[in-house]
């Protein structure tokens, strides 16, 4: 995977204490793309909750 990226194995670390710590970095990204994604509907005071749901 390091190599694919095309960093050193040492860059990865110190950015990165493992490759657990880099997985918890992506799932937070992706979260909170999605949740971006989706915050204006979640603050339009014209819906109520199952209008935001749908």
């Amino acid at each position: 995977m390091i190599a694919s990226a095309g960093v050193s194995k040492g860059a990865f670390y110190h950015y990165f204490p493992s490759k657990e710590a880099l997985l918890e970095a992506l799932a937070d990204r992706f979260a909170r793309q999605a949740l971006a994604g989706v915050q204006d509907i979640i603050d339009d005071p014209d819906l109520d909750p199952l209008g935001r749901l749908n």
